[in-house]
């Protein structure tokens, strides 16, 4: 089975004042973006398509490369659709399945280690700041960051799906990745799996807090 790992790297990082989040450093030798790639191996991706941008990807290339990462391929995206325009690059090189996560969030080890027989899922968290993220609603569609939401929620970080959900959006005018989402979801059905924690690098106080979490684990397990 032929699995496909897509990585929207295209953002311009405007809260970051055009810093680059997913080169943020996450222990030695280690980046925001090595985590993500390294993640989708773990789950069977046979080759990795990083999405860049035109002032972005030959860092990207450089960086990667350097790191002696292999199996990737790397294109610009070209369509002004938010992270849309990344799924909508890949959908001629997709795979029987395809694996999406944003490189500027931290994501466990075994997010894709699972056996998928659906054509679309959602990799879900609990979050009480639904307003931060996509989350469920009761309709089972996708709402994406709604200040009129309170309460606890089921928020989506990563997406798999199928060969037929890529070629049923290619033959779609899609303009966001909530569309996008919500189509694949009233035409295949929701899918989910849940992921133990979701760390999204909106801020730098989100970034401190990783970090603090990442050395209290580490102190813990020398300490052991």
């Amino acid at each position: 089975m032929s699995i496909l790992g897509v990585i929207p790297a295209a953002g311009k990082g405007t809260r970051w004042g055009g810093y680059y989040k997913e080169l943020l450093p996450v222990g030695n030798k280690k980046w925001m973006i090595d985590k993500t790639i390294t993640t989708m191996f773990l789950g069977g991706a046979e080759d990795i398509l990083v999405v860049s941008n035109k002032e972005k990807i030959h860092t990207h290339v450089q960086h990667l490369e350097k790191y002696g990462f292999h199996r990737l391929w790397y294109t610009i995206q070209r369509e002004d659709k938010d992270i849309y325009g990344a799924i909508y690059e890949s959908l001629p090189l997709a795979g029987e399945y395809n694996l999406f996560a944003m490189p500027d969030t931290f994501i466990p080890d075994n997010t894709f280690v699972r056996e998928f027989t659906k054509d679309f899922y959602l990799g879900i968290f609990k979050t009480d700041k639904p307003e931060r993220f996509g989350v469920i609603a009761d309709s089972g569609r996708v709402v994406n960051k709604d200040e009129s939401l309170k309460g606890v929620y089921d928020a989506w970080g990563t997406i798999v799906w199928s060969k037929e959900v890529a070629e049923f959006w290619k033959n779609l005018d899609i303009d966001t990745y909530t569309t996008a989402i919500n189509l694949a979801i009233s035409t295949f059905g929701l899918n989910t799996f849940q992921m133990d924690y979701y760390f999204d690098l909106a801020s730098w106080n989100d970034y401190t807090n990783l970090i603090k979490r990442l050395q209290n684990e580490n102190n813990s397990s020398n300490s052991s």
